[in-house]
């Protein structure tokens, strides 16, 4: 017949997420007969019973925690597969591969709500919306349609100012009647150093000279 000695060593233990406290039991079996030994550990299982218990025993975490898509325990046994993988999800609702439960908004949506990033997974790239303008008009790098003759008039009537750019109006031509601003854009000749800045670079009132 095997003889073992039992040594035991209970501690109190308190949980970040509750305000009660637990007993863990460290138990040590001592065979006197081939001198080995073998420990286990044993909770008290009151200690998370409103709650769920990493498996590390390190904390206690609420039930809303658990398969959220973040992890809560500090060994992730919050959200692993055999944790969630009873967990069901409504129709309404979108299932990651552990079977998290997020709005289905979320599909897509750019920023990983799942933490096996399934919900990203897939997606198809977004296409931007290829809005034309009509006859006479030009298309504003925001998409804004405004009268061609408004481009490189020396105003930006585009509202991100895509209309009086160095790329664009640099090879108009401004007939003599005309200021060909430094970026390109023409102005009518009157404007030059009349003191109002008629050019968006207002380089029409450089090097002017100055007035009594």
């Amino acid at each position: 017949m095997k003889t073992y000695l039992v040594f035991a060593l209970v501690l109190s233990i308190s949980f970040p997420c509750h305000s009660t406290r637990g007993l863990a039991i460290f138990i040590t079996y001592f065979n006197t007969e081939n001198k080995s030994n073998r420990s286990e550990i044993a909770l008290n299982n009151q200690t998370c019973k409103s709650g769920f218990q990493c498996r590390d025993l390190s904390e206690c975490i609420t039930l809303d925690k658990i398969c959220d898509g973040k992890i809560d325990c500090l060994d992730g046994s919050d959200e692993l597969k055999s944790t969630c993988s009873k967990k069901r999800c409504p129709s309404y609702l979108f299932q990651c591969d552990y079977n998290r439960c997020i709005p289905k908004n979320k599909r897509c949506d750019g920023v990983r709500d799942c933490i096996d990033n399934k919900d990203e997974a897939r997606c198809k790239k977004k296409t931007k919306n290829l809005k034309t303008c009509g006859p006479g008009k030009f298309k504003c790098r925001n998409e804004e349609c405004i009268n061609t003759d408004f481009v490189c008039d020396g105003k930006a009537n585009c509202k991100d100012q895509s209309d009086e750019t160095i790329k664009l109006c640099s090879p108009m031509f401004c007939p003599g009647y005309t200021f060909k601003c430094s970026y390109g854009a023409c102005v009518d000749a009157t404007a030059r150093c009349n003191g109002i800045s008629d050019c968006i670079d207002s380089s029409d009132e450089n090097n002017c000279e100055p007035t009594n």
